[in-house]
């Protein structure tokens, strides 16, 4: 049975502030969470009777996480979906700041810069680790990572790719080539080849990419549409033009 106490506190990381403080977070979802233990972030886990009995669950306890007893009265103290599972455990924040990160000398890095819905970004996270970039860059202006419908959008895969906080201009610094995704930008078809180290900037799909971005740009990448449709969805977009970029050769150093 968890105390009083304790599930206040779970309760409370439902904040911000306060996940940033604690640096952890409460996730929902098994296959969240199945990650999360797999990756070592899961530091306990929150499970009602009835869940206790599911065969993922019990390898998840087999690993030897923590396991505690959640009253069913006490899910929605946690739970932010409709229809809870009733699994839930304390997970350690995965995300850590550009500055000091290593990056593989070959790398390709999508940037979410200014991207304000949660459910983008969480797929832009996804797509990105499905589609081999080395990185996931959050920069300031763009939803929290640890916000629970990125995480839950992730599918676990904000644990399978690293995902860093920072600003574009860092990764000018650490030596790549910045492009922006743009609908009027040329398109990744016209490319012979790519950088060793280049990173793939997407914005706020009303707004696009903000002007001190673009500014840092080495120019900007597009993909070209039927008449009449002026934009595709940002993580779709960001899709198509990461297995584009991924099929090219590397310019040689």
């Amino acid at each position: 049975m968890i105390p009083r106490g304790r599930l206040k506190y779970l309760r409370s990381l439902r904040l911000r502030k306060n996940r940033e403080r604690e640096g952890l977070f409460v996730a929902e979802g098994l296959n969240v969470i199945e990650d999360a233990v797999r990756s070592g972030h899961a530091k306990e886990l929150l499970l009602v009777e009835e869940a206790e009995g599911l065969p993922r669950v019990k390898e998840l306890v087999a690993r030897g996480i923590p396991a505690h007893r959640l009253e069913p009265k006490d899910v929605g103290q946690l739970a932010e979906t409709r229809t809870p599972s009733g699994v839930f455990a304390l997970v350690k924040d995965p995300c850590r700041p550009l500055a000091g990160a290593r990056l593989p000398a070959q790398a390709l890095v999508l940037v979410a810069a200014g991207v304000r819905d949660p459910g983008n970004l969480g797929t832009l996270i996804r797509t990105a680790a499905a589609l081999g970039a080395a990185a996931v860059l959050v920069t300031a202006g763009t939803v929290e990572p640890l916000n629970g419908k990125v995480v839950r959008a992730t599918a676990g895969a904000l644990f399978r790719i690293p995902v860093l906080l920072g600003e574009t201009a860092g990764l000018r610094e650490a030596g790549f080539t910045l492009y922006v995704a743009d609908a009027g930008g040329e398109p990744v078809s016209s490319w012979r080849a790519r950088p060793a180290r280049l990173a793939l900037a997407v914005g706020n799909e009303p707004r696009g990419i903000d002007a001190g971005v673009r500014a840092l740009a080495a120019g900007a990448v597009g993909i070209p549409l039927e008449a009449g449709v002026e934009s595709l969805n940002v993580a779709v977009a960001a899709g198509i033009l990461l297995h584009a970029i991924r099929a090219l050769p590397v310019v040689p150093a």
